[in-house]
């Protein structure tokens, strides 16, 4: 910096030693292109120092000019040092020799405070400013990662969400809602309708067949990314983790049923629902029809059949929930939801102490057991190594 800032000062130091020379020849000429540059610069501002000197000498023509002057002294013009062309010299030395001591005085004082912006050099800089979109920086908003993930969900079915659709309703072979668009109408979109905004479920072929399924989010498909938990608790199961499998038949036999089976946690909830409601219904039908002592006799009746056809073992309901307390960080975050094909996505989480990825799945829809429903899988696949790390703030 201290260089180039200096460089305009030294060249002044210069100009001014050669001014004085050129003032002391006289009856010199000189030829040089800088010399001569140098006389016409003196003469430019002797004149305007002293504009009368233009009314009374009579030596003066126009030859093109220099900053608006116009006129030009002769023989500053061919280069010959006259009396009055050291008179312009000496002027102009005293010129720079003032304007060079105030220079000095700044440079002293500072450069910053005092250097004029445009002598300055300036060095190009890249500054990297954080994204604050970056979904590495947004890793627990759920709703803002699902906002993120859907263009890469819908892309090349946009026109589900762009174009105009027809409600259509069918009652037989199968009862069902749906939607047709004039751009695919061999498609059936199934929905459901709130508040006059239709949700999209799925698409259908003519005759049933899954097709597409729209998109897998963290806010509305909770059966899905329970699964894959339960992917990672089967496998502790399966070896044998706290030794469990010591443990009695009944209670394998729940673990088996939550852990082992497709979707295992929801089923068995399922299960467990209706038949606590079909109890309370047999409850209240005793009391209100059959004497009390029946009542009683039908009540426990009901009590044992759902005893022995959905029960809950509280040796197995607690393993369940030591492996849920066991995998709770590795499952802190779900990080990127991404579409593999049109009915398949992968799920990547994050731990949430360490903000690395921890698990990876494929959630896999298929056409359900009837036409216009559907089912999925779970699988555990390998992490990919292309993940946009996650930072703290």
């Amino acid at each position: 910096m201290k260089p180039t800032l200096l460089e305009p000062y030294q060249k002044g130091v210069s100009e001014q030693q050669r001014c004085k020379e050129l003032s002391e020849m006289l009856g010199k000429k000189v030829k040089e292109r800088s010399d001569l540059f140098l006389l016409n610069q003196a003469y430019v501002y002797y004149i305007k120092e002293n504009p009368s000197e233009r009314e009374n000498k009579n030596k003066f023509r126009f030859v093109g000019g220099v900053n608006g002057s116009g006129d030009f002294d002769k023989n500053v013009r061919k280069g010959i040092i006259t009396e009055d062309v050291s008179k312009y010299l000496s002027s102009y030395h005293q010129f720079l020799a003032d304007s060079l001591q105030e220079e000095k005085e700044k440079i002293d004082k500072g450069w910053t405070e005092w250097i004029k912006d445009d002598r300055l050099s300036y060095k190009k800089i890249t500054v990297s400013m954080p994204n604050p979109f970056y979904r590495g920086r947004r890793y627990s908003d759920s709703n803002y990662l699902d906002e993120l993930d859907k263009p890469q969900q819908r892309k090349g079915w946009d026109y589900l969400y762009t174009h105009k659709c027809k409600t259509h309703s069918d009652s037989y072979p199968e009862e069902i809602d749906y939607l047709v668009y004039d751009t695919v109408p061999y498609y059936r979109v199934t929905y459901t309708k709130e508040n006059s905004y239709y949700y999209l479920k799925e698409v259908y072929d003519s005759q049933g067949k899954l097709i597409y399924v729209p998109s897998l989010s963290r806010e509305s498909n909770n059966s899905e990314l329970k699964d894959v938990r339960r992917l990672v608790y089967f496998k502790d199961y399966i070896n044998n983790k706290y030794n469990i499998k010591s443990q009695s038949k009944e209670t394998q036999k729940y673990i088996q049923l939550r852990l082992c089976r497709e979707n295992g946690f929801e089923k068995t909830a399922v299960e467990a629902f209706g038949a606590v409601f079909a109890s309370a219904l047999v409850d209240a039908t005793a009391n209100e029809l059959l004497s009390p002592r029946d009542a009683y006799a039908v009540r426990k009746e009901a009590k044992e059949n759902f005893v022995t056809t959905v029960y809950r073992d509280e040796t197995g309901e607690k393993y369940l929930k030591q492996l849920e307390k066991d995998h709770a960080t590795e499952f802190g975050y779900v990080y990127i939801i991404e579409r593999l094909t049109n009915v398949s996505f992968r799920v990547i989480y994050l731990n949430s102490q360490t903000l690395k990825p921890s698990y990876c799945a494929v959630v896999t829809y298929r056409t359900g057991d009837k036409p216009y429903t559907t089912a999925f899988s779970t699988k555990l696949v390998d992490i990919p190594k292309d993940i946009p790390p996650a930072v703290r703030d």
